[in-house]
């Protein structure tokens, strides 16, 4: 299991902790859902940044469905911090543009849902 967090990524995760952020931020850095639900709900509660770098590797291996896999997952997206603002941003491009281009398309429904003709629809073609 490492432990070890790169000197930019500690940072950056000390700038996250002034901001109170989200544990669930860490999905921006590929961190499954499946283990910040469980860091959320779990015995121990883990919502914020700071309370997750108030646990050990050892406190996190006491909760359900987390492994020494697991935590190495938690680590590896710590690791990844710095890079979470140019996650954002390029998720919020994306729908951004995904928008534009679906309201050329007269069966896209609303930005949450797929467009009804799939085959037809500008999104699909230029995503793949």
């Amino acid at each position: 299991m490492n432990s070890e967090l790169s000197e930019i990524a500690l940072n950056a995760i000390w700038e996250g902790v002034k901001r109170n952020d989200p544990v669930a931020e860490l999905s921006y850095v590929g961190l499954p859902q499946r283990i910040i639900n469980t860091l959320e709900t779990e015995r121990l509660k883990i919502v914020f940044l700071r309370e997750l770098l108030s646990v050990t590797s050892d406190d996190l291996l006491q909760l359900p469905n987390m492994g020494e896999k697991q935590v190495d997952e938690v680590y590896s997206a710590l690791n990844k911090y710095h890079l979470i603002k140019q996650a954002k941003e390029k998720t919020r491009y994306y729908v951004k543009n995904r928008a534009e281009i679906c309201r050329t398309c007269v069966h896209f429904m609303n930005l949450q849902s797929d467009c009804v003709r799939r085959t037809d629809c500008p999104l699909e073609m230029m995503l793949g």
